[in-house]
């Protein structure tokens, strides 16, 4: 990470110019940081902030949940005709 890429996000501007959808979970995980006596610690800590924000990032709390959704469809579409369904599409 270069200094250019933290003031950037630092900064809170999105790509349209206007305030970034994850700016605000940023701002209350860097205020956590600076001020928490134990920011990795789980309880107390700022774990929970940290993973919220990287969720706004990355949306992969979602994307798993989608995927489970997807594989339960195709298991119940599957025992509705009849069959069997292995392996992911993946």
């Amino acid at each position: 990470e270069n200094l250019t890429t933290k003031n950037i996000m630092s900064s809170g501007i999105g790509l349209k110019g206007d305030i970034g959808r994850c700016f605000y979970y940023f701002q209350d995980f860097s205020k956590c940081m600076k001020t928490s006596s134990d920011p990795k610690s789980e309880i107390g800590g700022c774990v929970v902030l940290r993973d919220d924000y990287l969720e706004c990032l990355h949306n992969r709390k979602e994307l798993q949940r989608r995927e489970a959704i997807h594989q339960q469809e195709k298991i119940n579409l599957s025992h509705a005709k009849g069959g069997t369904v292995t392996g992911s599409h993946h």
